[in-house]
């Protein structure tokens, strides 16, 4: 899991998270009160070991040979985090 300000980027096997259903990786807004999922939906399709973030670029590693349609993303990537 990372934390930036209130956004929660968090990593795993799951198919539903924060009340939206989420592919092992997931950003969650949280506040006080609740932790929902941001319009952000990558879809890995994976389960999805180990996460660290860097402004935008999430850095992932799993048991992937592709990622976002590119063969060259052997069990290590990078996804763009937007909303």
């Amino acid at each position: 899991m990372t934390l930036d300000k209130n956004i929660l980027s968090v990593v795993g096997s799951f198919a539903n998270i924060g009340g939206s259903a989420r592919a092992n990786v997931a950003a969650l807004l949280s506040t006080k009160r609740t932790s929902n999922a941001t319009t952000w939906n990558p879809g890995v399709v994976t389960t999805v070991y180990s996460l660290y973030g860097i402004v935008n670029n999430i850095f992932i590693g799993a048991d992937f040979t592709t990622l976002n349609g590119s063969a060259s993303r052997i069990r290590f990537g990078t996804i763009l985090y937007s909303t």
